[in-house]
């Protein structure tokens, strides 16, 4: 099949997609791999270790207008030029989305989230709800929750209406100068804002088995996780570095356990309180040793002394560090969690209060018992502590996570992607 795929410059979602597009040219497919403009370039991706030909498309406007014409019809022209059997588009690449359909190619959406549809007893995916768990999680608690939700979003929908000037506004508008008629095409009420496509299939980075129970929606092909197990992060001399230094670490104190603990790199807000509680946690333990990567947002010498046992680093390379963990401590970024499994590390879960999919995926890993999800808010250094002895102590942890490994090599080994492109392209 000829393929093309074009994704967000967003780090995660192009170290993703290049594992797919990886995974579909071993299964003997032509994939060109479209990248617009953004703060990943090729060099950027070099220093990741990947090598990729990024080709620069651009139709979403700067500011708030309408893109020009010429510009839709030079990037529809493009894609038409590839003649693909599918065009896979990332389902938050609206402008690209739009404008392929209103060419009349064959489209269908990559997505990394879990469920985003509103279906019986699933709450949405921005909510740490746990099913049958409390108030909250009944169905007559989950249905509440959508509707707060759906209150909301009927609020901000009118206020778009309103100024007729904010994203969702242009986004309508340019769906109808594509000849596409925005109700039977998009669906404003469900999880994603400020819209989900209606009709087209999509391709879905995830495990069906990690799923909520009832969230397994007909649009949803679900393909398994691509973590990218030969990128860093970060140069590769500097890692060989970092693992240098934690191998001594380990070497002076060889009866210990690895906690490692990441918490993003992209969060926004102060959470200095919550790192230095964590530091506190795994540094009054004299049968831990703690390896802090700092995602590049923090610099160490705000978190201040740290005990012998914890090492902190501005980039830690966490696939290698994985490999020697016990535990990992981490924010609820989906990658992250992959690649927890992939080493069959089990997490102690922190959500970033300022992310979209990140309360879903934690519950997600507290409602299959991967792991201890907490609050980063309101955690004490006993909390954190008791949450890794939980963790570490728990003889059925290893088998639960097992199963999911198993089913991430289940993926590969049974070509789900190729079945499931070729039943996008019918």
């Amino acid at each position: 099949m000829k393929l093309v795929i074009i994704v967000d410059p967003i780090t995660s979602k192009i170290i993703t997609s290049l594992a797919l597009t990886d995974r579909l040219r071993e299964e003997g497919h032509d994939v060109s791999f479209l990248v617009p403009p953004g703060q990943m370039d090729s060099e950027a991706l070099a220093r990741l270790g990947l090598t990729v030909n990024v080709a620069d498309l651009r139709i979403d406007p700067p500011g708030r207008q309408l893109p020009a014409d010429e510009t839709v019809l030079q990037f529809q022209q493009q894609l038409e030029a590839e003649a693909a059997d599918l065009y896979l588009l990332d389902i938050e690449a609206h402008e690209y989305v739009l404008a392929a359909l209103g060419a009349g190619l064959p489209v269908g959406l990559l997505n990394l989230f879990f469920n985003l549809w509103k279906l019986p007893g699933v709450p949405p995916v921005h909510q740490d709800v746990v099913p049958g768990r409390g108030w909250r999680g009944s169905k007559l608690g989950i249905e509440y929750g959508w509707l707060g939700y759906r209150a909301l979003r009927s609020r901000n929908i009118a206020g778009s209406l309103a100024r007729r000037n904010d994203r969702r506004y242009l986004l309508r508008t340019f769906a109808e100068a594509q000849g596409l008629d925005s109700g039977q095409t998009l669906a404003e009420l469900h999880g994603l804002i400020p819209f989900q496509y209606r009709n087209l299939q999509t391709l879905t980075l995830n495990l069906e088995e990690l799923e909520l129970p009832g969230a397994i929606h007909p649009l949803n092909h679900y393909v398994g996780p691509m973590p990218n197990l030969s990128a860093t992060g970060m140069d590769r001399a500097a890692g060989d570095d970092v693992m240098a230094d934690i191998d001594q670490l380990r070497a002076d104190h060889p009866d210990r356990r690895l906690i490692y603990a990441a918490f993003g790199a992209y969060y926004g807000g102060n959470d200095l309180g919550f790192w230095k509680r964590a530091i506190d946690a795994i540094g009054r333990r004299a049968d831990w040793v703690g390896v802090f990567g700092l995602g590049g947002r923090i610099d160490p010498a705000d978190l201040g002394p740290v005990p012998d046992n914890v090492r902190l680093y501005r980039w830690a390379p966490q696939l290698q560090v994985l490999e020697q963990a016990d535990c990992a401590v981490i924010h609820a970024g989906m990658t992250s969690v992959y690649e927890c499994l992939h080493h069959r590390v089990p997490m102690v879960v922190f959500p970033l209060g300022d992310s979209f999919d990140q309360f879903g995926t934690a519950a997600r890993v507290e409602y299959h018992r991967l792991g201890i999800v907490g609050d980063r808010n309101t955690a004490t250094v006993a909390d954190v502590q008791e949450s890794i002895d939980t963790v570490l102590d728990d003889p059925e942890l290893a088998t639960r996570i097992e199963r999911f490994r198993k089913a991430m090599d289940r993926h590969r080994a049974e070509r789900t992607v190729t079945a499931a492109v070729q039943s996008m392209i019918g």
